[in-house]
């Protein structure tokens, strides 16, 4: 017999602690927490990611609609805009009313291109939310 395998011949090996005063239960009750910790960051991380998703889709809906108001308002303000230059060229209607057609129509197309850009700014938040692409992270084309 080698002196070297004596130990593991009695079939007990000195190497494995058989009394480590509770570390070795100790070091399970840790492992088991930082499970817990991690579940409970992962559901706290998922709950956070779902809510944006459903904040930036509510944004996305709402802007489209606001959009799609608007849009109507620049129509009916350029049709505003036809009547009061077929009246003034019969002299139905003096220039005043005709400046101020204009002038609302000028202040539509203006709430369009401000509705259009939250649009387009909620648009942007619901990919973000989704995990798109950042622009420091998408490679430039050259």
């Amino acid at each position: 017999m080698e002196s070297g395998t004596s130990t593991s011949v009695l079939g007990l090996d000195l190497r494995f602690p058989l009394f480590d005063n509770g570390r070795g239960a100790a070091r399970v009750d840790v492992a088991v927490a930082a499970q817990h910790q991690a579940v409970a960051v992962y559901e706290k991380t998922t709950l956070n990611a779902f809510r944006e998703v459903r904040d930036a889709l509510a944004d996305v809906r709402e802007t489209s609609a606001a959009w799609e108001a608007a849009e109507r308002r620049r129509l009916a303000a350029a049709e505003a805009i036809r009547v009061a230059e077929v009246r003034d060229r019969t002299g139905q209607s003096p220039l005043p009313d005709l400046l101020a057609a204009r002038r609302g129509f000028a202040e539509s197309q203006l709430a369009v291109a401000r509705v259009r850009l939250d649009r387009l700014g909620a648009q942007v938040d619901l990919i973000k939310a989704l995990g798109g692409a950042r622009p420091e992270v998408v490679p430039v084309a050259r």
